[in-house]
């Protein structure tokens, strides 16, 4: 992607399970250690472990991956740097661990200018077109918040907290 090339799905798919059984990894972790005490995992907890990743997620097919619905294995051990923290945990994802979206929806024409404000960064203009050509707007997937982008990150960030915690609401822990 540094070079201005797009991942194909097959590149992609290693890594999307990697991040997948990561994260499982991460919470499972948490879980046995007893991070989660009080019923609360910081303020405003769901009392449960979870992670936040952060990735682009374009099309329903990646999002099931990373929901652990689709079978996937993470990129060979050869392939990792050697003090990477999966290298020591490799395992096929699961659906074991509920999975929530923040899908931060902008026009084209923001979403351009902030690219181009961003300096010395890799994703340019030319790959925002082809990220959009693909994007399967994930809008009326289950366990998804929609969030307008327009707006100051303070206000983008509220609005993204306010619709994880209405997707929160009533969800055993």
């Amino acid at each position: 992607m540094s070079r201005g090339e797009a991942l194909s799905d097959e590149d992609r798919l290693p890594w999307l399970a990697l991040i997948r059984s990561t994260a499982e990894r991460v919470c499972k972790e948490e879980s046995e250690k007893g991070e989660v005490e009080g019923g609360k995992a910081g303020e405003g907890g769901i009392g449960r472990p979870g992670v936040v990743i952060a990735c682009s997620a374009l099309k329903g097919w990646y999002r099931d991956i990373l929901r652990g619905v689709v079978e996937a294995d993470p990129p060979p051990k050869d392939d990792l740097v050697e003090d990477h923290p999966a290298s020591n945990a490799h395992h096929r994802a699961t659906s074991n661990l509920k999975t929530y979206f923040v899908y931060c929806c902008g026009t084209p024409e923001l979403l351009h200018e902030r690219i181009a404000a961003r300096k010395g960064h890799f994703f340019g203009a030319q790959m925002l077109q082809s990220q959009l050509a693909i994007l399967e707007d994930p809008s009326g997937e289950e366990d998804v918040v929609v969030v307008d982008i327009d707006g100051t990150r303070e206000v983008v960030g509220e609005r993204a907290v306010r619709g994880v915690r209405r997707l929160l609401e009533g969800v055993p822990k």
